[in-house]
This record gives structure tokens, C-alpha cells and sequence, in this order.
């Protein structure tokens, strides 16, 4: 195309992607989602996607203006997809539950308890101790398999 072709003017593909897309009366169609070509013709039509989330092509002698937007010469009807039928599942019953409290043993205190040394019970895990490293000051680790306190900031065992 010459520079001096009054009327002529082309529209690059960039441009027309993502470009909003009206029917002549003002309503909104959607955007350009890609150009297309049809092979049996050769017309180059646009492919569509609708307000609905549809697809749709238009071909490009349907368009009557575009700028900044597209407007059509003859309007494009968009159909609203059929919304789907909620899912109901069905309502199993259930058994109500009955929160249980536990009952601790009424035997009687042993003399060692009385004094302020207290066994360990099965069943029952001690607080765990929370030591700091010397050298970093976070926290460590104990690590079983060598009965050690480690370090992994530090990457070293700490005593």
C-alpha cells in the first residue's frame, strides 16, 4: 500500500488483540482474542471471545470502524451460556458425639509425690525443654539418635 492512498490506512495485529469489540448499537460483543484466516476464501475474519466467555469468529468484512475500539456493520448475537444445576449431595446422618472427659486414677499419693518429685506416667509427655545456642542464640535442636543438642544455624552440637 502507497503512503499516498487517501482512505487505505492498515491496523497491525498488535493493535487488534484484546481490542473491545460493539454491535452497531453500542453493546458490548468482547474482545479480540486472535486473528484468523479461512482457508477455503481467504477472508481474514477475527476470533472473538465473548462477555460469556465463549468463543466466537467474525469475519473482517462484518467490520465497519476500528480505532480504539471495533464496531460491526451487522450485529453479532451472544448467546449466555446455560448456567449449570448446582450439585447437591446428599445428607448422610450422623451419630451425635458425646464429648468424653477423661478421669483421672484416685489412687492415693505415694510419699515421693508428696515431697515434690513427681514420676513420669505413662501416657503423659513431659515439657519439652527449650534450650539456646551460646554462640547465635537461636534455638536448638535435641537430636536423639546421639542424645545431643544441635545447632542448625551454626550447623554445629552445642552442650
Amino acid at each position: 500500500m502507497e503512503k499516498g492512498e487517501k482512505g487505505k490506512k492498515g491496523i497491525s495485529r498488535s493493535k487488534l488483540l484484546g481490542m473491545n469489540v460493539y454491535n452497531p448499537d453500542g453493546s458490548f460483543v468482547g474482545t479480540i482474542k486472535d486473528v484468523s484466516l479461512a482457508i477455503e476464501t481467504g477472508e481474514m475474519g477475527l476470533l472473538i471471545s465473548t462477555k460469556y466467555q465463549t468463543e466466537v469468529e467474525i469475519p473482517w468484512s462484518n467490520v465497519s470502524a476500528a480505532e480504539d475500539v471495533m464496531i460491526l456493520k451487522k450485529a453479532v448475537s451472544i448467546e449466555r451460556p446455560p448456567t449449570p444445576a448446582p450439585t447437591v449431595f446428599p445428607v448422610v446422618p450422623t451419630a451425635p458425639v458425646t464429648p468424653t472427659v477423661p478421669v483421672m486414677p484416685t489412687a492415693p499419693v505415694a510419699p515421693q509425690e508428696r515431697r515434690g518429685v513427681v514420676p513420669i506416667l505413662k501416657g503423659i509427655v513431659p515439657k519439652r525443654e527449650k534450650r539456646m545456642c551460646p554462640t547465635c542464640g537461636k534455638r536448638v535442636t535435641f537430636v536423639k539418635d546421639y542424645n545431643r543438642w544441635y545447632c542448625y544455624n551454626c550447623g554445629k552440637y552445642v552442650e
